[in-house]
């Protein structure tokens, strides 16, 4: 059987989306699972050559790359304008039998079997946050795609109410994570993780991307509470700089609240060892198809607090501290209340640790294969 997998695309400068980096870990387990099938890495635009080194790319003997000189616009006009299907033309003569489109923001073919893959609705559920054109893509491919694979059951809870399609079209396949990165940091590697970056003793941390269905208002508001438990606690946002983090620093400015630190982007390694140095993770989000950064603190031992909204309840079950709705005087009691027993932050600890284990790349990776051999034939 040839999958076609038509992943996202790094910047020309090595710069990746958080989609990319599963697109990578996924492909890697898929190379380390499945020696039969064959994998044609897939995207296409004007300058084919620059497309291939920008894919996930396992370099596994039965992964290949076609990336078709073929303008993006001009595809997708002939496919919505005139029911053309050059990308399904184009990969049959490949032999492939089965395109997996893994991010929403590209639109199904019109004719070819396709599954695509669907992070969240937040562009349904929260428009005013969202591209439209997004929007439109996300409609074409629940209507096109012969089945739709999401990451979280919310996720595909959503889907099946927001477009309606019958819940035996929708296969809810939870993320893996990486566990020799997301891993306790050793303590002989944490003092100088700490003076390389900058971190305080002791802080609460928050992981972006910076965008408003975050909600970090919350924490800035609960922070002054929280120094008057541990006076030199400080307050760690780490992610890129963005209108939604300049509004964030004007709040901390204009209260005067010291000791608020924001650290740009990290490396996965980096960001686990700020977690493992973290006396929380405080994630108050409004909305997540799947909740990485709980996932990933648990991983590491940081115990997490979390609004129990969209996705984050199955990620995090009873390991993390979860505040009912968007109630945010209870969320900041539970984050008082780990920084004031220390029994009970080694628990939800350890029972982080626990918990994450339980979500693999390779178990990700053998639930997509249970899908392409059901869909492709193979």
């Amino acid at each position: 059987m040839v999958i076609a997998y038509q992943g996202c695309l790094r910047s020309a400068s090595g710069v990746h989306s958080s989609v990319w980096s599963m697109d990578s870990a996924l492909l890697n387990a898929l190379a380390r699972i499945d020696t039969q099938n064959r994998y044609l890495l897939f995207n296409y635009g004007a300058k084919s050559s620059d497309i291939a080194d920008r894919l996930a790319n396992p370099h596994a003997p039965n992964f290949s790359v076609f990336t078709p000189r073929l303008p993006q616009r001009i595809v997708h006009w002939a496919e919505d304008r005139l029911g053309w299907d050059p990308r399904g033309w184009l990969l049959r003569r490949r032999g492939a039998c089965l395109l997996h489109i893994s991010e929403q923001i590209y639109p199904a073919p019109t004719r070819f079997p396709s599954i695509v893959t669907f992070h969240d609705l937040m562009p349904e559920l929260y428009p005013q946050w969202s591209d439209p054109d997004i929007r439109r893509i996300m409609r074409i491919n629940a209507r096109r795609a012969m089945h739709l694979i999401t990451v979280s059951e919310c996720t595909k809870r959503d889907l099946i109410r927001v477009y309606g399609v019958p819940e035996e079209k929708v296969t809810a396949i939870p993320l893996g994570l990486d566990h020799g990165i997301f891993r306790p940091l050793p303590e002989q590697d944490r003092f100088g993780l700490a003076q390389r970056l900058g971190l305080p003793s002791r802080f609460i941390v928050c992981v972006g991307p910076f965008t408003p269905r975050k909600n970090f208002e919350v924490v800035l508001q609960a922070y002054p509470r929280w120094r008057e438990i541990v006076p030199d606690l400080a307050l760690v946002f780490v992610g890129d700089p963005t209108p939604y983090r300049a509004r964030l620093e004007s709040i901390v400015s204009e209260r005067g609240l010291a000791r608020v630190l924001f650290v740009g982007k990290v490396s996965d390694e980096e960001l686990a060892g700020i977690y493992s140095l973290a006396q929380a993770l405080v994630h108050p989000t409004r909305y997540e198809g799947f909740g990485r950064p709980v996932l990933e603190a648990m991983a590491c031992g940081c115990p997490a607090v979390a609004f129990a909204t969209s996705s984050v309840p199955e990620v995090a079950a009873d390991a993390a501290l979860l505040a009912a709705g968007d109630d945010a005087q209870e969320l900041a009691a539970l984050v008082a209340s780990l920084l004031k027993d220390p029994a009970l932050r080694q628990k939800k600890s350890a029972s982080g640790i626990a918990r994450a284990k339980r979500f693999t790349w390779e178990q990700t990776a053998r639930r997509h294969l249970e899908v392409y051999r059901r869909f492709g034939g193979g």
